[in-house]
């Protein structure tokens, strides 16, 4: 096990971050501000969801297809 890490981390991942790393699109932060509201009220619950191909939000048993944008297109 230990080879088999030792491999992952110094072969592998370099090879990868190599081929898939690339810099951001743009400069500046992704995170946003709160915009009023109780944080307490809104982060109070931690659920389960997945997003399919075409940008298709699973939740709940319901299906919501994302908007298109300049980097998430369908």
């Amino acid at each position: 096990m230990t080879a088999a890490n030792a491999h992952l981390r110094d072969v592998c991942r370099p090879a990868s971050d190599a081929e898939f790393a690339q810099p951001p699109l743009e400069e500046g932060t992704a995170s946003v501000p709160v915009l009023g509201g109780n944080l307490d009220d809104i982060l109070c619950g931690h659920y389960g969801r997945t997003v399919g191909k075409g940008n298709c939000v699973r939740f709940d048993g319901l299906t919501s297809q994302r908007p298109s944008d300049r980097r998430r297109c369908h």
